[in-house]
């Protein structure tokens, strides 16, 4: 049972910091109208500044784990990952079907 706290647990603490690294970092490009262009330097900063911020969340957890004791670091680390990768990639999705007609 306890492993399925730690996923839920972590799952969470990964798609909240997943959907606010995606809010922070792409929502202005996917907004923008269909007249504005964007240079390949502003893509790629904002790709690299994306796994930076996925390994501080993930150094995060490592970091408390102790704190997180009675929580299994395996399943929490783990499910903290899906989440954070799974977060951003929902909500393009949602936008790329919303322009389909």
């Amino acid at each position: 049972m306890i492993y399925v706290i730690s996923a839920v647990c972590g799952a969470v603490y990964g798609a909240l910091c997943g959907l606010l690294k995606y809010i922070l970092l792409w929502r202005k490009m996917l907004t923008a109208g269909d007249d504005v262009s964007f240079k390949n330097s502003q893509i790629v900063s904002r790709m690299i500044i994306g796994y930076v911020i996925n390994a501080i969340v993930l150094l995060i957890v490592l970091f408390v784990r102790h704190a997180i004791e009675p929580l299994s670091f395996e399943a929490t680390i783990i499910a903290a990952a899906i989440g954070l990768s799974l977060a951003g990639k929902a909500y393009s999705i949602q936008k790329i079907y919303s322009k389909v007609k």
